[in-house]
């Protein structure tokens, strides 16, 4: 599917499949004990295919994570079926127990996953424009392209929202637009998720990628501790997403 071929129609169905991804449920680590087989660490590194091209996917700045592998078989369950796993991110002290038969995983941990449907197609800055339009109005926060948020901003936002309150019934917070800027989007939901018989609350961040004219998704989930969380993860996922791009010039 060519974006340069019927572009209207093309669009429409390709836009159709992004939001899905988008909006795809996230939380990977509350499915993770349920896998149904496991697979060993990849020893490959550096590049990862995506349609014609070849991506580098640097692990997350800062957190200690390791990528484990492209997880076909072990994360499977935290995938949906238009996706494809293209790497994952787990605590580097948590790779050894993903070789036990607890295959317990602790937040963070990350998934960088393509859509099937669209690995081939060329993706201009206006089609990534379009995606991050449509995603925001649906997830009820609009804006221009000029957006910008301070920290301070957005810490009061976070603050306004009383958080900790809203915990307290279960029922899942949309945190909004983490950041906005060239090729590269995030927005988040918080919510409570139990795993195992344990329940945490969790900050499930996207971040929508043009990595060399392709789409890619980044799904990180991280634990809520207290009201600096959301800055916190905020942070490591915009230094992420800027180390990724900076990795592969488009």
């Amino acid at each position: 599917m060519q974006f340069h071929r019927r572009r209207s129609s093309s669009w429409s169905v390709v836009r159709n499949l992004l939001i899905v991804t988008a909006f795809a449920p996230l939380f990977a680590g509350a499915f993770l004990g349920e896998a149904r087989s496991q697979t060993a660490a990849s020893a490959a590194q550096g590049q990862y295919p995506i349609g014609d091209v070849s991506i580098s996917i640097p692990a997350p700045p800062g957190q200690g994570m390791v990528e484990y592998g492209d997880g076909r078989s072990y994360f499977d369950p935290a995938v949906i079926a238009n996706n494809r796993l293209m790497a994952a991110f787990v605590l580097e002290a948590d790779a050894p127990a993903l070789h036990s038969a607890a295959k317990q995983i602790h937040p963070p941990y990350a998934l960088v996953e393509t859509v099937r449907g669209v690995e081939n197609s060329a993706v201009s800055a206006n089609d990534f424009k379009n995606l991050v339009d449509v995603t925001t109005e649906l997830s009820g926060i609009k804006f221009d392209s000029s957006f910008k948020e301070s920290d301070s901003e957005f810490n009061e936002r976070m603050k306004g929202m009383n958080l900790n309150a809203q915990l307290a019934s279960g029922n899942p917070v949309i945190l909004g637009t983490f950041f906005l800027k060239t090729d590269a989007y995030s927005f988040a939901k918080l919510a409570s998720v139990t795993a195992n018989g344990t329940t945490i609350h969790l900050i499930a961040a996207t971040i929508l990628l043009r990595v060399k004219s392709r789409f890619v998704f980044v799904y990180y989930d991280s634990e809520y501790k207290d009201e600096q969380s959301p800055g916190q993860v905020r942070a490591v996922c915009a230094q992420w997403a800027d180390a990724i791009l900076a990795a592969n010039p488009q």
